[in-house]
């Protein structure tokens, strides 16, 4: 027992002076802001922003097109000038435009979707590239984004902001 004890102690011991032997180096990046700097990105923004505005004034349109169409049904209905007939036929042309514009909207938020990445996926890519090589060449163990505020405390000599965002504009 007292051998199981000792080699127990021993293993631990040796786990502790292996990882005490291991140099830890961290270091943080704010990768919004080196975002802000990269010209590729602002552009990239300002597509995107051109598309979405695109794409609301489209939405926007047939959706005053669809009020339109429901304020003359009510105002038809409530002069008395609507056959049932034609209430019918007026009311199955309301939902389906209503059916119309619920797909177009779940479409229109794919297409949204999916040119953010067309737009934004390539510069990502890229400065995951950056920020990998700066931790190889560094011999960084962890680079830490701080752009979402969970740190509590930086030293700025661990900043590796610069030497990513100098580091992206070596890869195309």
């Amino acid at each position: 027992m007292k051998q199981l004890f000792f080699v127990v102690v021993l293993t631990l011991l040796g786990s502790v002076f292996y990882c005490q032997a291991q140099t830890l180096k961290v270091g943080h990046l704010d990768q919004k802001a080196i975002l802000q700097n990269i010209p590729e990105w602002k552009l990239a923004e300002k597509q995107f922003e051109d598309y979405l505005n695109m794409k609301k004034k489209m939405l926007e349109d047939k959706q005053k097109s669809l009020q339109a169409m429901v304020a003359d049904y009510e105002t038809r209905k409530q002069s008395g000038t609507l056959s049932p007939k034609l209430e019918e036929e007026l009311i199955v042309k309301i939902q389906t435009e209503e059916k119309n514009f619920q797909q177009l909207q779940a479409t229109a938020q794919d297409e949204v979707n999916s040119k953010e990445q067309e737009l934004t996926a390539p510069i990502q890519k890229r400065l995951n590239e950056a920020l990998k090589a700066v931790a190889r060449e560094g011999n960084y163990t962890y680079i830490i984004d701080v752009s979402e505020g969970f740190v509590i405390y930086q030293d700025p000599a661990g900043d590796v902001s610069p030497l990513v965002l100098e580091k992206f504009k070596t890869i195309k």
